[in-house]
Formats: C-alpha cells, structure tokens, sequence
C-alpha cells in the first residue's frame, strides 16, 4: 500500500516483480482505489495499462553436410542435417524442411523415434523435431536420395524454422546449403591398345595391354569384357 500523497507530490515508486509461466502477450492494468468523497474530474488518471510480450529466446541453427561430392546418376548419397539450440532457453516443436532439387529423388529419411517424425513427402521432405532441446542440445536428421538427372553442380538448402513464441537471436544459421556435383553415368567411350605399330621379328612374343576409358577419361577395364581379336595377317603368321 502506498501511505497518503500531498497534493502535487510524487509517491515513492512501488516495484512487482513477477516470473513468467507461459509464453503470450500480456496485459496488465494498475490501478488506484478512490476515495468516495474526493471529486476527480480525471478518472481515467487512476488507473494505467500495459502489455508485454512474453517469448522464448533462443538461436536455431542447422548444419548439412553430403556424403559425396561428385556422383553418377543412378547412384545413391545421402544428405545429413543437423539442428542445434545455441540457447539460451529450451525450444519443442521444431519444424525442420528441404525441398530438395529436381535433379534428386527422395528415397526415405531417418531420425531418432525419440527426437521426432518426418512423414514421408517424396521431394518436399519435411520433419518436427519434437523433443525439447536444451541449451546446446542437438538433432540428427539423415535424408537419402538417389541421383535422377545429372547437373554440374546441384546445390541443397536445408531450413529450420522458428515455432511460435520463440524469438531467434540470429536467423542468418537458420538456413544450410550444400552442392553435389551430379555427372551422367559412365560409358565406354574408347579402348586403348599398347603398344602400337611396333616392329618384331620372326617368332618374337608380343605382348599387348588393352584398357577401356569411360567419357570421363576413367580407367574402366576392370568394369567391362574385352575380346580379343586379330585382323589383316598372312595365314599362318600367328600362331
């Protein structure tokens, strides 16, 4: 209670400090009894209203990483995602999303039944981390995809994204993004003989290596069957 105020006199602050519960907006009036035989033409002067808005700070952020960083189409790879709680508070019901780009097909994804669920959605890949995370807590979350159409270089962008009543102190780790560099799947393109055109006399050996390149000049010999054959000989030269 505040004792008996002089006229054009001030009363002493009076301070109450309260411990939020629950996020939301507050609204708090403070108001002052009146005294029944005291004329106030300003009673709109006796009471005082304001709202605060009560949220959950912390930083969101979300890592990603691909298991390779060149592959062939058909091949499978795998997308790894990582969502932190820098804190400082503790954070539930997190959305996690990927749209993942049309040079990949979605092909499942995995994360701990007790961190959350990501139903399956073919390419618009989507999870809810719904354990809370602490301060410095974090979640794994393992996307796997096939290579479908081959592009130089592909990128991926992860998102997590802020739940409601929770205020992100830094939105600029909210996003990640990774590139894999999808090639067309390999083909014979040529088979190299060693060596040519060289000059052996009569009932010398000649030994020759055959190896098989693909379009990316890679060594495919080991990939592929090779026959051997031999064309423009006098009869009975080879024997």
């Amino acid at each position: 209670a505040i004792s008996a105020v002089s006229a054009g006199s001030t009363a002493a602050p009076l301070t109450i400090t309260v411990k939020p519960t629950a996020v939301g907006s507050v609204r708090n009036t403070a108001a002052i009894s009146i005294d029944p035989a005291e004329i106030s033409p300003q009673i709109h002067a006796h009471q005082a209203t304001i709202t605060t808005d009560i949220v959950v700070f912390a930083d969101l952020a979300i890592t990603q990483t691909a298991s390779v960083a060149t592959i062939y189409t058909e091949k499978p790879f795998s997308c790894t995602l990582t969502v932190k709680n820098l804190g400082p508070s503790p954070v539930s019901a997190i959305p996690v999303w990927d749209n993942l780009p049309a040079e990949v097909t979605f092909v499942s994804s995995t994360i701990d039944p007790a961190d959350g669920v990501c139903p399956p959605n073919g390419n618009s890949f989507s999870c809810t981390i719904t354990r809370t995370l602490a301060a410095n807590d974090q979640v794994t979350i393992t996307i796997n995809v096939t290579a479908a159409q081959p592009g130089s270089t592909v990128p991926n962008t992860a998102h997590v994204d802020v739940p409601a009543g929770v205020r992100d102190v830094n939105l600029a780790n909210n996003t990640s993004t990774t590139s894999v560099n999808i090639l067309d799947a390999p083909s014979l393109a040529k088979i190299v003989v060693a060596p040519d055109g060289k000059i052996i006399g009569l009932k010398d050996i000649l030994s020759l290596q055959a190896h098989a390149f693909d379009q990316y000049n890679n060594d495919i010999t080991d990939q592929v069957t090779l026959n051997w054959g031999v064309d423009n000989h006098p009869a009975g030269a080879l024997q």
